[in-house]
């Protein structure tokens, strides 16, 4: 029996011993451009290898010849993007790649797309096919963005006799302006098989020897969300509609009521689509300029009376808030929502000159007051408990933090300071709270700080003419989450929601909403571990079940071979 066991155990370690690729040797050919003394460019290969191996996470990058550092941030960022897809822990390996190129310095991060493909087939261990090639940056939510020099390296990729080729589609553009894009007629003439695309998903689809099967996109949107978004709205919308009423002719006549007017309408619009938070962001800003324009007409005197009522009023809530306990997803999503609202409400009160109160910045404050209050009612939402503790904040928040950072490590190589001022804030911001252990705090500033990062990422080679489908390859990414999430995520959706409603007219904007959509659809694992998305081939899922019908026939046979051993002992 001893002897039975001891083979039960070793079998059952047999499917964590096989779910990832250990030990073999992945490779695939990056594509790689040069300039010569000439300043002419010309496009070149590269070897990229990968090895698994247990360990801790760890990451090492060897190249010949040597690489840059934005190589080597490229490459980590890729490996971080990638274990986003898998539900292996990343932390149970050390990552080993080699790069071998003919060019005499590694550079750009054009490698980081198939650096992504590459950990995700070892971590899946999805075998690759043979003479493909890949380039292409990579982004928040697998998205492969473009890179320069794209007809050069696909040159390149047909004269080292590459079958196939996988470049990013948007590098293609109508109007290729720069060296970032090129039409479709600049490559026409090249015999190799030339696939753009989109994703992290469409490209380890194309490069597999086995047909995937990728998550469905399809949620159905969770009733109580929907009911109290709904209702939600309906406090903001009502509030516009009150204090619309009190509003002389006059007022009617400024120019800040073309801005009512704008946000009203289109609050109606999201209403009858039923996107509950959009309506309600529309109706706040609706509630922003009236207020402004009310507050334009009162006395200095009633402009302090109003400040010092609501002081007290945001001190009463906030001392409420901070003293609920946070039993389930949803209340930690509200508790983020509404202190973030008290805690920019106190920010406006504080700009105010108490000698010459600004009706901006008070119509602001009392706004945002009153947004939290509407917001609170999505406390007590009915859900599975979850332990969220300042213990597991805290790990949340730190882990969030190495993300921001490298992510800012790699931004720094190539935009201004300037640009990365208001991300850095909010990082500052965040480890500010987590000093104070104000955990919960830490942990959503900082995880808006990796969004804004992000955003800035996909944005390095992105032209106007390709910005829209940016936005709609991560909120489709962000669908894909949401999809695979429970308890559903109702920050994440509601901000995937607002940034749909925004594509058309504010390009940029919506971006921004839509990394937060992404940011926040799954931090939930942070406190439920081990709920990351699958990808699996079909044949693999095969060869799973297959597994286990084996094992179990290997039992039955142990069970009758122990059985016929004891039997003939006894005779």
């Amino acid at each position: 029996m001893k002897r039975f066991l001891i083979l039960l155990f070793i079998l059952l370690l047999i499917p964590t011993a096989m779910a990832a690729n250990v030990d073999d040797l992945l490779s695939i050919t990056l594509l790689s451009a040069s300039q010569t003394e000439n300043d002419t460019l010309i496009g070149g290969t590269a070897e990229l290898h990968l090895q698994l191996r247990p360990g801790h996470g760890a990451i090492f990058i060897e190249s010949y010849p040597l690489s840059k550092l934005d190589t080597q941030a490229a490459t980590r960022l890729a490996n971080e993007i990638a274990c986003e897809f898998t539900t292996e822990n990343c932390n149970d390996y050390d990552f080993f790649y080699t790069i071998r190129a003919d060019s005499s310095v590694i550079g750009g991060p054009s490698a980081g797309g198939a650096t992504a493909l590459l950990t995700l087939a070892a971590l899946e261990d999805i075998e690759l096919k043979d003479s493909i090639a890949m380039t292409g940056a990579i982004s928040s939510g697998g998205i492969i963005t473009s890179v320069g020099s794209v007809k050069e390296k696909l040159i390149a990729a047909e004269l080292t006799n590459h079958d196939l080729a996988i470049v990013p589609l948007l590098s293609f553009s109508e109007n290729a302006s720069d060296n970032y894009t090129i039409t479709f007629d600049d490559v026409k003439d090249l015999t190799i098989d030339i696939r753009p695309v989109l994703t992290l998903e469409e490209a380890l689809a194309i490069a597999s020897t086995k047909e995937l099967v990728f998550p469905s996109t399809e949620f159905v949107v969770e009733e109580q969300y929907k009911n109290q978004m709904k209702i939600t709205s309906q406090i903001l919308c009502d509030r516009a509609s009150e204090l619309e009423s009190e509003l002389t002719t006059e007022q009617m006549n400024d120019s800040i009521y073309d801005l009512v007017t704008n946000f009203l309408n289109k609050s109606r619009i999201a209403f009858a689509n039923e996107d509950y938070y959009a309506r309600a962001s529309f109706c706040y800003s609706t509630n922003i300029n009236l207020r402004e324009l009310l507050v334009k007409e009162l006395s200095l005197e009633v402009k302090l009376e109003n400040k010092k009522r609501l002081e007290t009023s945001i001190d009463s809530l906030e001392t409420t808030i901070d003293a609920r306990k946070l039993n389930v997803f949803s209340d930690l999503e509200t508790y983020f929502i509404v202190k973030e609202r008290l805690l920019e409400a106190q920010l406006y009160m504080d700009e105010i000159n108490d000698s010459n109160v600004s009706s901006r910045l008070l119509a602001l404050a009392i706004e945002r007051y009153y947004s939290s209050v509407a917001w609170s009612e999505f406390f007590d939402l009915p859900g599975d408990p979850l332990i969220i503790d300042d213990a597991s904040l805290r790990l949340a928040a730190l882990q969030e933090f190495q993300q921001v950072e490298s992510r800012l490590s790699y931004l720094r190589l190539y935009l201004p300071d300037y640009f990365l001022e208001g991300t850095e804030e909010q990082l500052d911001q965040a480890k500010v709270y987590f000093r104070n252990e104000q955990y919960a705090l830490a942990l959503f500033k900082a995880t808006k700080s990796r969004a804004s990062a992000n955003s800035y990422l996909s944005t390095i080679s992105l032209t106007t003419e390709n910005a829209e489908p940016l936005v709609w390859a991560k909120l489709n990414r962000a669908k894909e989450v949401i999809a695979s999430q429970d308890p559903f995520p109702i920050l994440g959706y509601s901000y995937y929601e607002y940034a749909s409603n925004l594509v058309e007219s504010d390009t940029s904007t919506a971006l921004l909403y839509s990394e937060y959509a992404l940011a926040f659809s799954d931090l939930d694992n942070y406190f439920s571990p081990a709920k990351k998305l699958i990808i699996l081939s079909s044949l693999q899922a095969v060869d799973f079940y297959m597994f286990f019908a084996g094992l179990a026939l290997g039992l039955v046979i142990l069970v009758l071979r122990e059985s016929f051993i004891k039997r003939h002992t006894k005779k």
